[in-house]
């Protein structure tokens, strides 16, 4: 049987007509996933459970230059559960529709730089209320242990 060999750090790009949802799922440490532009459709429930560490965090961003909008269809879901993740960056990435934006449990060291929330989309943790976009944090300071900055 041929043995297949996972390349460390990997950066792996895709666009709205890949699968988006394997590919994300299937990061590990250190990789970094470049989203080009165009909208990436959710029709139902999406988890991320990612283990970066501070040393080789996991990365998912926009392509420069380019605007991806992560969007769920109808109000039935939230956009994005992250659970039991850490040291994870998102960057540039738009999200839209769903019925409460993206939701952290049970997470740390969870980064999002230049991301664009479009209404009805925030950023909840399950144990108190929204993590203010506009805000920085520390994860010392964010009861969720986001850090957010537009």
């Amino acid at each position: 049987a041929a043995v297949i060999k996972r390349i460390p750090n990997a950066q792996i790009e895709i666009g709205p007509g890949d699968d988006f949802r394997t590919a994300m799922q299937d990061l590990h440490a250190g990789d970094t996933l470049v989203m080009h532009g165009g909208t990436y459709a959710l029709s139902a429930y999406f988890a991320l459970s990612l283990a970066g560490t501070a040393q080789q965090p996991i990365t998912i961003r926009a392509a420069t230059g380019e605007q991806p909008l992560l969007h769920f269809v109808d109000a039935s879901q939230n956009i994005l559960d992250i659970r039991d993740s850490a040291f994870l960056i998102l960057d540039g990435i738009e999200f839209s529709g769903g019925s409460r934006g993206i939701r952290l449990m049970a997470s740390s060291d969870i980064n999002a730089w230049n991301w664009r929330p479009s209404a009805p989309a925030v950023c909840r943790h399950t144990s108190g209320g929204p993590v203010p976009a506009d805000s920085w944090y520390t994860s010392a300071e964010s009861p969720s242990g986001v850090r957010t900055r537009l």
